[in-house]
């Protein structure tokens, strides 16, 4: 068994213990986000359980081009923040961060960066605290700077 560990700094805020995500019901963040935007995909080759429809692969092609579909879907339409886990796999912790604040380095791979970049406009903090307000995400403390390491087992 190997493990990766991650270091992020972000502009965000913290999700309150306590809070239940709008997208746990789906465990995605991906298909609610495109549920809730009314994505529909060109066809369908999945049943509601995730299996192909009546248990045959699709025809060659279909498959790729039913994932096309979500990611030009998802170009146009990206989810407005980060969601940034701030332990690990096995026990996270959530920020949701300003998309453009966020900067991850990996272990064994060190990222060059100026601290005098490191920004959040207002714009993008308002936007942040509208995504949490519009779909009920509880939050605790004020917008801050976070330096997190996330552990994947």
């Amino acid at each position: 068994m190997s493990s990766s560990t991650d270091g992020t700094i972000c502009f965000g805020v913290m999700i309150d213990d306590e809070t239940e995500l709008p997208w746990d019901e789906s465990g995605d963040w991906e298909v609610w986000w495109r549920k809730v935007n009314g994505y529909k995909p060109p066809f369908e080759i999945f049943d509601k359980n995730g299996n192909y429809l009546d248990g045959k692969e699709p025809a060659e092609g279909k498959v790729d081009e039913y994932f096309d579909s979500q990611e030009k879907w998802d170009k146009k339409n990206p989810f407005p923040v980060e969601l940034v886990n701030a332990c690990s796999d096995s026990a996270p912790v959530w920020i949701l961060a300003v998309k453009e604040s966020c900067l991850t380095a990996s272990r064994g791979f060190p990222e060059v960066f100026s601290p005098l970049k490191l920004m959040a406009t207002p714009k993008e903090v308002e936007d942040l605290m509208a995504f949490c307000k519009k779909y009920k995400i509880k939050t605790k403390g004020k917008t801050v700077w976070y330096l997190s390491s996330y552990w994947e087992t």
